[in-house]
């Protein structure tokens, strides 16, 4: 993610990667104390010490606990967005396959990485009654629902995906599917193949 040092980085170079390096080990400490003791146990003294640092130290680079929750969704945000189905198809040519891989990323995902989903979940609950994380959560959530409205209106425009499709209900639709799959106490990892199956039959011609 971050360039290596190398002979003839300034200064200022140096400077940012071990500013950045320093802010990637904080963001993880907060993500694993999360997923740990949920956001009610998180306390700023804890990720200090996790990380190794005093809490003026952490305040450096995160002013306020806001802004260091933030960062957490974005850098969660980013592992989503480029950790991909090592089963999948590579080559996506329609908007079907895009659909079908996008799918697949995710569900992987939540199986193999299921850490990611359990911060996001305990953020959820907490933005019930935090306005600030509430603000944080919904910017992530439209901008998924807006990527994949753009799928489906792709594939509904080049015929690969029902033309009455409604693209808003249908984004939704799979969010909630794949965002609730936690909540449920005795679903399994194959349930999950099969409810993304037929999320697919709702869609594809």
């Amino acid at each position: 993610m971050f360039s290596r040092f190398s002979a003839q980085s300034s200064d200022a170079n140096e400077s940012k990667i071990l500013h950045d390096e320093r802010k990637v080990e904080i963001i993880t400490a907060t993500q694993d104390l999360i997923a740990e003791k949920g956001f009610e146990g998180l306390r700023i003294r804890d990720v200090a010490d996790k990380v190794g640092i005093n809490n003026a130290t952490l305040h450096y680079y995160f002013k306020t606990k806001e802004i260091l929750i933030e960062a957490v969704v974005n850098h969660i945000v980013h592992e989503l967005v480029s950790t991909y189905d090592p089963r999948r198809s590579k080559e996506l040519v329609t908007p079907a396959d895009e659909l079908d891989a996008h799918l697949r990323d995710i569900s992987y995902q939540i199986i193999h990485m299921p850490k990611r989903f359990i911060v996001l979940s305990e953020l959820l609950m907490r933005s019930l009654h935090e306005p600030a994380i509430h603000t944080i959560l919904k910017k992530t959530d439209d901008d998924w629902h807006a990527f994949l409205v753009d799928i489906l209106q792709r594939g509904v425009q080049v015929g690969v995906f029902h033309k009455y499709l409604d693209l808003n209900t249908t984004s939704h639709m799979i969010m909630m599917l794949l965002k609730g799959y936690d909540l449920q106490l005795n679903a399994s990892f194959e349930d999950l193949d099969h409810i993304l199956d037929q999320v697919r039959q709702w869609v594809i011609t």
